[in-house]
């Protein structure tokens, strides 16, 4: 169940249209990686160290990959990839490395994982 709220919003692209009520998700508590590997475990043959040492090695090889410029698929869950966003430069030649402003992390989920929310319900809360 997905419990949301309605908020009034405005419209950043035109400021001056009137306002309008949106749902807004409400989160309930935050899960952490040794609660997923407990939750994980429990599913498995594996005790929950083993499960959280296999979360903690992900969480640390993702960012790696991500740095040497690879692509990071996970079958049936997602991809993730770098975008770096800059200043522009009136030539290639005029572009220098300090013009880069930040990297941002992408995460595009796959249809398999966006799929289990298809049967989704919701809840209005205050």
């Amino acid at each position: 169940m997905v419990n949301y709220s309605v908020r009034q919003k405005v419209n950043p692209r035109d400021i001056e249209e009137a306002r309008k009520y949106y749902a807004i998700a409400k989160s309930s508590r935050t899960v952490d990686v040794r609660e997923i590997a407990e939750q994980i475990a429990e599913e498995v043959s594996l005790g929950t160290s083993d499960v959280l040492g296999v979360l903690e090695s992900l969480l640390k090889n993702i960012p790696k990959n991500l740095s040497r410029g690879h692509i990071v698929k996970l079958r049936d869950f997602g991809t993730y990839r770098l975008t770096v966003h800059s200043e522009g430069a009136p030539t290639e030649e005029e572009f220098h490395d300090n013009m880069i402003k930040g990297t941002k992390v992408h995460f595009r989920p796959d249809p398999l994982f966006l799929k289990s929310f298809a049967l989704l319900k919701y809840q209005k809360v205050q």
